[in-house]
């Protein structure tokens, strides 16, 4: 019988599998693909059961086993065992309380963890970065997410709130984002307001882009003004949680010079450097699959930490 963890990434458009061994070494990576045209969001809850359903079925019979832990990352804030999410109002709103294991019919436990956390999680196994004592991440996406480690332990707060980095506030006169603040780094940043913030001239990121590579003058406007407010938003984490390096994931991320160039320069002028040191930015390595990576470790670790009984914090 052979030991494998799964995770699963509920994005708002695809749903992602990553498969790790007991090492946590990637196994697989794959697209679960519906039959339909639906985006992973406009699915309900016996949908994604169709849809999962026969990949847990081939993962079973190729390994002659059920996975050992099984994780999915999801947006929302988890109740504290991590059986369910707790709080995901007006998106993926069938995700709210739903039991995971009893919808695919898993003999054992499948735990939920905020989709920024997954992502943080599974970036930071790589051998460069799994020692970081304090390190952060921003994910740049329909909104933006992110989650942080500070003096080695993964930031979950009260009520399993804290990480949700998007939502702080960079324009007090800004519009109330979902949560309520004002003028949140998501609204300023995130894809789901791009259309909004460039006056219906955009829809997603990649055609502001070419057109800011262009020297099109709207678009170095629009662009600019974003890549600023994300720089206002690092420079003020930096401020909070001093770490010594900042991931940034997500599909802006992607844009690669186009946004690290400008970003760097907006750091330059806003980031507070005692002793002459800037904070390492850098790219996410996991591109789509850092999430069902996350998903999976965390479900292992998280196990393993009721198994034993602790009391204390999760290290990961």
């Amino acid at each position: 019988m052979y030991t494998y963890y799964v995770g699963l990434d509920m994005g708002g458009t695809k749903l992602k599998a990553a498969v790790l061994d007991e090492g946590y070494q990637i196994i697989k990576t794959f697209y679960c693909t519906p039959q339909n045209e639906k985006t992973t969001r406009e699915m309900c809850s016996e949908e994604w059961k169709k849809l999962i359903t026969p990949y847990l079925a081939e993962l079973e019979q190729e390994y002659h086993a059920l996975p050992s832990a099984f994780g999915i990352s999801t947006p929302g804030i988890p109740k504290k065992d991590h059986t369910a999410i707790g709080h995901m109002p007006e998106r993926l709103t069938d995700i709210q309380g739903l039991d995971w294991s009893e919808l695919l019919k898993y003999p054992g436990k499948i735990y939920t963890v905020n989709d920024a956390k997954a992502a943080f999680i599974g970036e930071i196994q790589a051998d460069e970065l799994k020692h970081i004592k304090n390190i952060c991440m921003l994910t740049l996406g329909t909104g933006v997410g992110g989650a942080a480690k500070v003096d080695g332990i993964l930031l979950e707060g009260n009520i399993g709130r804290a990480g949700h980095l998007g939502n702080m506030s960079v324009d007090m006169e800004g519009r109330q984002a979902l949560t309520g603040i004002p003028g949140g780094l998501d609204n300023l940043v995130g894809n789901c307001q791009i259309s909004e913030r460039t006056h219906g001239l955009y829809d997603d990121p990649l055609g502001l882009e070419m057109d800011y590579v262009k020297g099109d003058p709207a678009a170095v406007e629009y662009w600019l003004k974003m890549v600023k407010a994300l720089a206002v938003g690092i420079a003020s984490l930096i401020n909070i949680l001093d770490p010594e390096i900042m991931i940034i994931g997500g599909g802006i991320a992607n844009a690669g010079k186009n946004l690290f160039g400008p970003l760097k320069r907006y750091l330059d002028l806003y980031e507070w450097r005692p002793y002459g040191i800037p904070t390492k930015i850098i790219p996410a390595a996991n591109g789509d699959f850092s999430g069902a990576i996350g998903a999976a470790i965390f479900a292992h670790a998280w196990q393993l930490h009721i198994d034993s009984g602790s009391n204390g914090q999760l290290v990961i």
